[in-house]
């Protein structure tokens, strides 16, 4: 008699874990599906100024860059 309860509480948990397990890809998929909506398109000024702060280009460069960039809005 006992074994019959232990197997029900053995298939409970088994179907608890595989929901949970579900429920968290489901909330993963979500928010990064989420974040890849508002992340704002970056601009060539933005992608210069990364290239300036990994050391890419110099000062010289990066000023005159930026210049010519912002001449041409």
């Amino acid at each position: 008699m006992m074994w019959g309860a232990d197997w029900g509480w053995g298939a409970l948990m088994m179907i608890s874990f595989w929901v949970l397990l579900a429920v968290l890809v489901w909330a993963l998929v979500r928010i990064a599906s989420r974040h890849e909506r508002h992340e704002s398109p970056r601009g060539p000024l933005d992608l210069l100024a990364e290239r300036y702060a990994r050391g890419e280009i110099d000062e010289e460069e990066y000023e005159r860059r930026r210049r010519t960039l912002q001449e041409n809005r």
